[in-house]
């Protein structure tokens, strides 16, 4: 054998060798493969469950919406119904019940309109159900279907006729305001020369003609006060401290004129009782009671004697001025109407005598209290929160206050 040759057994020594260094190669190979792979699926681990958290997230956020927007359907006093592409009620919110009945679900809309609604109403898209109520109609596509939007419109067009109306005899009473304001002076003038004509020796028949005219001017004179108090609100800015026994003379002076023979007027309040308010507004008010008293009283029987009383009382929490009569009285049926404006049970009166007392009540703060006495007749009563008795006194007990302060420092 030579030297140099390698022995087979040394040749299959170092394919061994390659074949595991090969091998060892390999396998270094792959646990750095595996390795890398781990750390990948640990990644991508790690990003599936963030995203998972971030849907999770976004999924309960979209159900709270949900549970919000469900909410507002509920509660929205609108109805809300949701129309399929074949134009059935696929859904409807609890107020869509409330406006057109249960049971809407799966019924044609077309079977809702000729069933609930009437005709078109007089406003642009709106419509009047069989029921009387006022409809507002909007639609917009969703998706294949339609949202239908109804509101209810009906007390919003009746404020707003309200509203209309009373614009309109706004401008009727400053219309009137304006008209007796120029009638009021040559008025005056006509019934200063008719009382004069009574003082004048006259014959029977000219005299009972005078006081038909007197009587006639001093009904007008007492319809256009009446009518300037009611357009110009009935209670004016401006209060002072009245004595009420003053408040009594200065009405019963007023009325002396109509006091004629059958006719009998007392009045009297506690010494010293005052209150604070409108002088001109609250002797209206009392004059209007009183004049009422007679308008009332002499109807049914002219031959009985008539007796009103003006009175005042105080209570814990308000102060009472009282015009009492023994008259026919007040029906019920008459009480529950009796202070608005231009309701009249006589043909010559205009509606607006108490309509002013009752403003001039709320005017100060207080109400109008209209009773049946057991012995017959009718009580109206002017009710005053005790801030306006106690007005003097407090301002005397500030005074004095004050004075004493003075005289300690």
């Amino acid at each position: 054998m030579q030297q140099g040759l390698a022995s087979p057994t040394q040749s299959r020594v170092a394919e061994l060798e390659r074949a595991f260094s090969e091998f060892t190669e390999t396998s270094l190979q792959l646990e750095t493969a595996y390795r890398e792979l781990e750390q990948r699926a640990a990644h991508l681990s790690r990003e599936l469950a963030r995203t998972q958290d971030e849907r999770l997230v976004y999924l309960q956020e979209k159900e709270q919406l949900a549970d919000r927007l469900q909410g507002l359907l509920e509660t929205l006093p609108a109805a809300v119904i949701v129309l399929d592409a074949a134009g059935n009620i696929e859904d409807c919110n609890p107020g869509a019940g409330l406006l057109l009945g249960k049971n809407l679900a799966g019924q044609p809309w077309t079977t809702i309109v000729a069933e609930r609604f009437a005709r078109e109403g007089d406003g642009a898209g709106e419509f009047l159900l069989r029921d009387g109520r006022t409809v507002s109609l909007s639609t917009r596509k969703a998706g294949d279907g339609r949202i239908v939007l109804l509101t209810d419109v009906t007390e919003t067009r009746r404020l707003q006729k309200m509203l209309s109306r009373n614009q309109r005899l706004t401008e009727m009473g400053q219309m009137n305001a304006r008209l007796a304001h120029q009638l009021r002076t040559p008025l005056a003038t006509a019934v200063l020369y008719a009382s004069q004509l009574k003082k004048y020796d006259q014959d029977e028949r000219t005299e009972r003609y005078a006081t038909k005219i007197l009587n006639s001017l001093q009904l007008l004179e007492r319809m256009v006060n009446d009518m300037l108090r009611f357009a110009g609100g009935s209670c004016g800015e401006h209060h002072e401290t009245i004595a009420i026994n003053e408040l009594f003379a200065e009405v019963a002076a007023q009325l002396e004129a109509r006091l004629e023979q059958g006719i009998e007027l007392e009045f009297g309040a506690p010494a010293g009782l005052m209150l604070t308010g409108d002088r001109e507004a609250l002797v209206g008010a009392l004059l209007n009671l009183a004049n009422n008293a007679i308008d009332h009283g002499r109807s049914d029987d002219s031959r009985r004697l008539l007796r009103i009383e003006l009175a005042a009382e105080t209570a814990e929490d308000h102060l009472r001025l009282s015009v009492t009569d023994n008259g026919p009285g007040v029906a019920s049926d008459v009480i529950k109407r009796i202070f608005d404006p231009f309701y009249t049970t006589r043909p010559q009166g205009t509606g607006l005598g108490l309509a002013v007392v009752d403003a001039v009540a709320r005017g100060h703060g207080g109400r109008v209290d209209v009773t049946r006495p057991s012995s017959g007749g009718a009580c109206f009563a002017l009710l005053l929160p005790a801030r306006n008795r106690d007005a003097l006194q407090s301002g005397r007990n500030n005074l004095a206050l004050r004075n004493e302060i003075g005289e300690v420092a």
